[in-house]
C-alpha cells in the first residue's frame, strides 16, 4: 500500500493581507475539512488516484489554503482553492489539484504533463496546453470516480467547467477516447520523454 500524503487544509491570511483578499470566514475552512474527511472521501480519492495512475506523490504534506469568499477557482502550487466552492463540491475540485500535483511532482520525476503533451500533441495539434493538460486530468479524475462508485461526481464537473473551453473541450476528448485508454496512452508515452 503507497503512502499517502497528509492533506491539511487551512486559511492563510497572509494571503489575504498581502494580496488585499476579502477575509474567509473560518467556518468555510471548517466545512471543507468536514467536506474531505466525511467518510473518508479524501483518504478513498487519493488512494484511487495513486492505484489508477501507479504514481506516488514525492510531498508527505500537502497543505491545502482556502482563500476569498467569493471566487470558484483553483490552483495546485501553491494549493489554493478559492472559499466560493460549495463544501460539498471541494472533494471534487480538490481532487482535481491533487491530481496536477501528483502528475508534476511524483516520485519518478516524470511529469505525466509534459508525457500527455507529446502523446497528444499531433492528433489535437489545434488544441491548447491547457486543454491536452487537462484530457489527462479529466481521464484520470473519471477513473477515480467510476473506482469509486461515484459517477455522478463526473456528471457535475462536466456541468461546472461548460463555460471554461479548455476544460469544456477536454472533456469531449476523454468522453470520445475513453478514459482508460487515455490513461493507458499516457503511462505507455513516458519513453517520449
Amino acid at each position: 500500500m503507497k503512502n499517502l500524503p497528509t492533506i491539511r487544509i487551512k486559511n492563510n491570511y497572509l494571503l489575504e493581507d498581502r494580496f488585499e483578499l476579502p477575509k474567509l470566514p473560518e467556518k468555510v475552512v471548517k466545512e471543507y475539512e468536514k467536506a474531505w474527511f466525511k467518510d473518508n472521501i479524501g483518504e478513498r480519492i487519493l488512494r484511487a488516484m495513486t492505484s489508477v495512475t501507479g504514481l506516488t506523490f514525492a510531498q508527505n504534506i500537502i497543505d491545502v489554503y482556502i482563500v476569498n469568499p467569493d471566487i470558484r477557482w483553483s490552483i495546485s502550487d501553491p494549493m489554493i482553492l478559492g472559499g466560493g466552492i460549495k463544501p460539498s463540491e471541494m472533494p471534487r475540485w480538490l481532487a482535481h489539484e491533487l491530481i496536477h500535483r501528483l502528475a508534476a511532482d511524483n516520485t519518478t520525476g516524470i511529469n505525466w504533463h509534459f508525457v500527455t503533451q507529446k502523446v497528444y500533441k499531433h492528433k489535437y495539434k489545434k488544441e491548447s496546453i491547457s486543454t491536452l493538460n487537462h484530457v489527462m486530468i479529466h481521464a484520470i479524475l473519471e477513473a477515480i470516480y467510476t473506482k469509486l462508485g461515484l459517477t455522478n461526481e463526473i456528471i457535475h464537473d462536466i456541468e461546472d467547467h461548460k463555460n471554461n473551453h479548455n476544460y469544456a473541450r477536454a472533456w469531449e476528448i476523454v468522453e470520445a477516447e475513453g478514459y482508460q485508454k487515455i490513461i493507458e496512452k499516457i503511462s505507455n508515452g513516458i519513453q517520449l520523454l
